[in-house]
């Protein structure tokens, strides 16, 4: 069971597309240096994904788990981290994250959301999540559909390849 991932600054998108499948990322942006990344991932058990060769190694030496992302491409992101880690890459309905905080999304209710979302979405949706850290709303709509197809794509080729990057 992967216990969530540390990510470095160049990595901000995979970080939320991570959250969104469940997984806790501690994402700094560029404000975390090496050593805060290092530390991270060491207090919290979490593995460090890095586009940053040198630290890469240092997170290595120090006998962390640490995976050097070698692609600018999430889909290729993606699939390192599902190699490397044997994640599934599909979004659970129930513990998912906030790609935006990081918090536990929760399912609620259409009235649980009035108010909160556009009226086209209400009338054509009954799946809503919240998350109570920012107050984001999610639903399933069009770009959902997007994100599932890409999902599905790379989830087909890891199991078509099935090796690993380490």
């Amino acid at each position: 069971m992967v216990g969530g991932f540390v990510v470095d600054g160049m990595l901000g998108k995979l970080c939320r597309w991570l959250r969104m499948l469940g997984y806790d990322v501690v994402y700094l942006g560029g404000n975390g240096s090496d050593d805060e990344l290092i530390r991270l991932a060491s207090e919290q058990s979490k593995i460090l994904l890095t586009r940053d060769f040198p630290l890469y190694r240092k997170a290595l030496k120090m006998g962390l788990k640490a995976i050097y992302i070698d692609s600018g491409i999430l889909e290729e992101q993606l699939k390192q981290v599902a190699l490397n880690c044997g994640i599934k890459l599909s979004i659970p309905l129930y513990g998912s994250r906030c790609p935006i905080c990081n918090h536990p999304l929760r399912m609620c209710s259409k009235e649980d959301v009035e108010g909160k979302i556009p009226k086209r979405v209400a009338e054509s949706s009954n799946l809503f999540w919240v998350c109570d850290g920012c107050g984001k709303v999610y639903w399933i709509g069009r770009h959902w559909r997007d994100i599932m197809a890409k999902l599905r794509k790379v989830q087909l080729e890891v199991e078509g390849k099935g090796k690993s990057y380490l």
